[in-house]
């Protein structure tokens, strides 16, 4: 008998058409995260901390803070995180060691307050997953 997996969900979206959401800490920031909308590829699974105008890039707890109508689209999906990930591949030209969908999975767990592509900007600078 296989057990049901348990996914994390660090805030919650309360209504999407208006874009309020309750955002908790996700390590080093605030923000909304949902592992099982990544895993299942259904809807908005990351949304970072400066997305939320409420929280003006500060790292305050607020309970219903309303989403940036112009920075929503900025809301991530697992098909975000796997073109990010993808042209991160390509454009450096990563052995297929580190697959795209490692790459993928290790973008999403490590995001904790800062916009995905901050993150592999990071990666970049560092040298993280040179051959």
């Amino acid at each position: 008998m296989s057990e049901k997996r348990v996914f994390y969900k660090v805030g919650v979206i309360v209504n999407e058409e208006k874009k309020i959401a309750i955002t908790d800490d996700l390590g080093q920031g605030y923000g909304y995260k949902d592992e099982q909308a990544f895993v299942e590829k259904k809807g908005i699974c990351y949304i970072p901390e400066h997305a939320f105008s409420d929280m003006d890039g500060k790292s305050i707890e607020c309970d219903e803070c309303e989403v940036d109508e112009e920075k929503f689209d900025e809301g991530f999906t697992y098909q975000d995180f796997y073109n990010l990930a993808k042209e991160f591949v390509e454009e450096n030209e990563i052995s297929d060691e580190h697959s795209i969908e490692t790459i993928t999975q290790n973008l999403f767990d490590m995001v904790d307050w800062q916009y995905p592509s901050t993150l592999i900007d990071q990666w970049e600078n560092s040298g993280a997953y040179e051959d």
